[in-house]
């Protein structure tokens, strides 16, 4: 959905951008946080980078913990890299995010 709406705002001729990093809701119980997310910022002329999240149907950033932005999906990726190895070998790779009030 992000992706579809990354070229639908620049068929339109806004400056846009991807962003991914991770969806915090304050109300889900430890262990369903984590997960990486991806959604669009758009900018807007005296407003600045707006972020739009059509897959969760929301405008505005609350929520929204940003690891990476770019140009292009493929460019923000949230894991990138490779492995080598016995498939045995991998345990499994995990995130967790914890949100602090800031002084």
């Amino acid at each position: 959905m992000a992706a579809l709406f990354l070229w639908a705002v620049r068929r339109l001729d806004f400056a846009a951008r991807a962003a991914s990093g991770y969806l915090f809701d304050p109300g889900s119980v430890a262990g369903d946080v984590g997960a990486t997310h991806a959604w669009c910022e758009v900018f807007l002329p005296g407003a600045g980078w707006i972020a739009f999240d059509p897959t969760q149907r929301r405008l505005g950033s609350a929520g929204l913990v940003a690891t990476a932005v770019g140009v292009t999906s493929e460019a923000v990726l949230p894991v990138v890299g490779g492995f080598l190895g016995d498939a045995s070998d991998f345990a499994g790779m995990e995130a967790s995010v914890v949100v602090t009030a800031s002084a």
